[in-house]
Formats: C-alpha cells, sequence, structure tokens
C-alpha cells in the first residue's frame, strides 16, 4: 500500500476574533462612601450584564420614590464602579489605568426639550460608537458607553463627546468629565450592546494663549460686533463676578457658534486672551477650563443672526457627521423607472434603508401613516 501526500499550497486563513471593546478592567465598590477601599477588579461587560434579585430590588425602590431624599439614602447602599478605570483608591492619584471607556450621563430632566425620550436608545443605538446604552439608576435617564482611541487624552475625548452629542440636540451631563467618576449599580432588561463598537476618536483643541496685550476687533462687520461684545463683557466684569461674566460669555459664544455667526476657535481665541490680561485672574487655566465648559454648553443653544422658522418637532435631528459612521437612510436616484412615474403624484425617487421612518418623514415634512416604506411620492420638478 502506498501513501500520497497532497502539499498544500497555501494555508487556511487563521480565524480572526473579535476584541469585545467592552472585556476591560475597571474597579468596584460596596459603596459610593468607602471611596479607599476598591474591589475588583472585574471586567466591564460582565459588571453591565450582572443581574442580581437583591439589588434590582433595591433599584426598584429608589426608581419608584418621589421622596427625594429617601432615593439619596437608598442610592448611597448600592454597590458602583469606575467605569473609566481602575484605582488603589477613588481620586485622580488613585489611579491605576484607564479603561479605554468613556461614560456618558444623559438625563431626561436636562433633555425635556427631546419629544419621546424614550425612543433615545434607539435613536442612540443607531450610532457605531456606541457599546452600551441602558437606564441609569433612577430610570429616568441613561448611561452610555463609549471606547476611544486616546485614553491619555481622556478630558479632550470627553469634551467632543460632550460637543459631537451637542449637535445632535442632546446634552450630556459634564459632572461625569472627571476620570474617577462613580456610577452605581443599574439594571436594564432592555439595554442596548454592541460588544464590537467602533473607538471615538474626536479631540477638543487645547486654548490659546494670548499674544497681544489689548486686542481690537473691527466693527465694520457683525462678527467684529459679535467679537467686541464677548471681549467687553470679560474686560468689563467686576471683581468677583469674572467667573460669572467670564461663563455667561463662553455660553454666548457657543450659541453664536452653534448658530453660524462665528467659528469656535476665534470665539475661544478672544475670550482667551481677554480674561489673560486681566492681572486679578489667580489661575488662568481653571479660567480657560470655564471657557471651553461654557461653549460646549452654549453650542446646545443656537443663536441665529435672522430668525428662523420654529421646528415643529425639536425631539432628534438628522444626524450628522461627527460620528463617521452614523447613516440614517439612503435614497437613490431611478433612471430605468415605469412611465407611469411621469403621472402626477408618482414616486420620483426610491428608497433603498430607512432605519428612522419618523426621522424621514419629518425631513419630507410628511406624515408618518402616509410616508411609504419602499417609495415616497413627491411631484417631478
Amino acid at each position: 500500500m502506498r501513501l500520497y501526500i497532497r502539499r498544500l499550497n497555501h494555508f487556511p486563513k487563521p480565524l480572526v476574533i473579535m476584541q469585545n471593546v467592552l472585556d476591560v478592567k475597571v474597579s468596584w465598590f460596596e459603596r459610593d462612601s468607602a471611596p479607599d477601599k476598591p474591589r475588583g477588579p472585574v471586567k466591564l461587560s460582565y459588571w453591565v450584564t450582572r443581574r442580581s434579585a437583591q439589588l434590582e430590588a433595591l433599584v426598584d425602590r429608589i426608581r419608584s420614590t418621589a421622596d427625594e431624599g429617601e432615593r439619596k439614602t437608598l442610592k448611597r447602599s448600592l454597590i458602583g464602579f469606575t467605569p473609566h478605570g481602575t484605582f488603589r483608591h477613588r481620586s485622580g492619584k488613585g489611579f491605576v489605568q484607564h479603561s479605554g471607556i468613556i461614560c456618558l450621563d444623559i438625563d431626561g430632566k436636562d433633555n425635556a426639550h427631546l419629544g419621546d425620550f424614550d425612543q433615545l436608545k434607539s435613536y442612540l443605538s443607531q450610532i457605531k460608537e456606541v457599546a452600551y446604552c441602558g437606564l441609569s439608576v433612577s430610570g429616568k435617564g441613561y448611561f452610555v458607553l463609549i471606547p476611544i482611541a486616546y485614553p491619555e487624552q481622556h478630558e479632550k475625548q470627553f469634551d467632543a463627546l460632550v460637543w459631537a452629542f451637542a449637535q445632535m440636540n442632546i446634552k450630556v451631563d459634564t459632572s461625569g468629565r472627571n476620570l474617577d467618576r462613580f456610577r452605581y449599580y443599574s439594571y436594564d432588561p432592555d439595554a442596548y450592546i454592541n460588544s464590537q463598537a467602533q473607538r471615538f476618536t474626536g479631540l477638543t483643541k487645547p486654548p490659546v494663549k494670548a499674544v497681544r496685550p489689548v486686542p481690537t476687533y473691527s466693527i465694520n462687520t457683525d462678527k467684529g460686533v459679535l467679537l467686541e461684545r464677548l471681549a467687553n463683557m470679560v474686560r468689563n466684569a467686576a471683581d468677583g463676578q469674572k467667573h460669572h461674566e467670564l461663563l455667561k460669555a463662553a455660553r454666548l459664544a457657543g450659541g453664536l457658534v452653534a448658530g453660524g455667526q462665528l467659528a469656535e476657535d476665534e470665539a475661544a481665541e478672544v475670550l482667551n486672551q481677554e480674561i489673560a490680561n486681566r492681572p486679578d485672574v489667580r489661575d488662568v487655566q481653571a479660567a480657560y477650563k470655564t471657557i471651553r465648559d461654557g461653549i460646549t454648553y452654549g453650542l446646545s443653544d443656537p443663536i441665529y443672526a435672522e430668525e428662523r422658522p420654529a421646528q415643529s418637532d425639536q425631539s432628534l435631528p438628522q444626524p450628522i457627521h461627527y460620528f463617521p459612521s452614523f447613516e440614517i437612510l439612503t435614497v437613490q436616484m431611478v433612471d430605468q423607472y415605469p412611465a407611469e412615474w411621469d403621472e402626477p403624484g408618482q414616486p420620483t425617487c426610491q428608497l433603498v434603508s430607512s432605519p428612522r421612518r419618523e426621522a424621514f418623514a419629518r425631513l419630507l415634512g410628511v406624515r408618518v401613516e402616509d410616508l411609504d416604506l419602499t417609495t415616497f411620492t413627491q411631484p417631478a420638478l
């Protein structure tokens, strides 16, 4: 008997196993009041999917009580974790390693302008950078986990996310910016999880240092008038009111930027220069941070140069390019189509896909029930 061995000219490609972006280590604590006693570390993927009848019963009590004091007392007895990484003790100095994840809080009370807050989870699930979206412990908000590309630049990536969400008319709680953010245990049976979420790459720009002693601005254009107004707000702020006026000016600048009247870098430069030129400012870096925070907050409230018609529905606007992977619909023109399509009232375009039928209906200015799922009607031009 002879044995024949067939020689392979190539080897099969190795099996590629995609890494779960939530398989990262975080610290957990038995309660918020014990920051010096971290437990773990434990994988974040385990934490967000953990189910416990005892803990869920406590969360249900928190969600059902109307008494704010009782709610706070109950929350203090809950376990929690630090989604941004591991710690020797819960403080900046006790930081050990970043998880590569940023946690965002979106509270219902801060987003009352959204028409249907309960649908926000479905909306956010279309963003490929979102790895997790679930109910907060109160049940009146969501917390969102997003993997980031540059953990060493945590604050800049957080600020960029706040700004990107503001462009979608969604306000993020900026108090979660700190690295040692504590998150109470919560549960959501219908939580959205994407273990293969893409990493967010956005970064904010550092503040521009002052280079001129007393800047002046042209008043021959509307832009010059606006820049001069921002400068005067900081320049004329009384001692003891500097922080308040600086934040007020920064919020105004953010609104003007969102309304297309100013560029963000030039507005920030004016405010940075004015505050740096004041001899009575003790902490310029803290002032720069106030400017960044104010502009970010103002971006969610655009100020336009002229009166714009009020939107009939401000719930959720069209998605934007700040999340490159975010696509909501695809429409293609049809070259070869039936002759009857040229008749009045017949479809002239074909809808290929529409993950959010309501958003597409708003775009066309028609009622949802009048929008066909596969074609839409529009008179030929």
